[in-house]
């Protein structure tokens, strides 16, 4: 399973650009709405996405991949920005099997991102 961590604030203006890139990489694996960890307490994954099929999803006719969104607001969730080191936003960090493969700091294109997730997700 490939899980990734992004980390923005709402005062940081190319987190806000970066925002509709991010929905749109969401939107590529099916993901309509995702909970935003450090706005109600609690640090859940959500947006497990799934195939229009209902199956475990295929990109562009690629193995499956598993993959996990988790939106972490910097100002209100204090633990994970700690845990990963974050010094710059907006930051996104790709882990799998709950340990960082990868990460990239600044706004990128979703090609990028969508090319790294399928990447990790075929790491052994």
């Amino acid at each position: 399973m490939v899980k990734v961590l992004y980390f923005w604030a709402s005062w940081c203006g190319p987190c806000q650009i970066f925002k509709s890139t991010l929905d749109l990489v969401m939107s590529h694996y099916g993901i309509k709405q995702i909970q935003n960890v450090g706005t109600s307490g609690t640090s859940g994954f959500s947006g497990t996405w799934t195939s229009q099929s209902g199956s475990t999803g295929i990109v562009n006719g690629l193995n499956p991949v598993l993959v996990e969104f988790e939106k972490v607001n910097v100002d209100l969730e204090s633990v994970l920005p700690v845990t990963y080191s974050i010094n710059s936003l907006p930051t996104i960090v790709f882990l799998k099997n709950n340990t960082e493969v990868s990460r990239f700091v600044g706004v990128q294109p979703k090609h990028i991102i969508i090319n790294e997730i399928q990447r990790i997700a075929n790491l052994s």
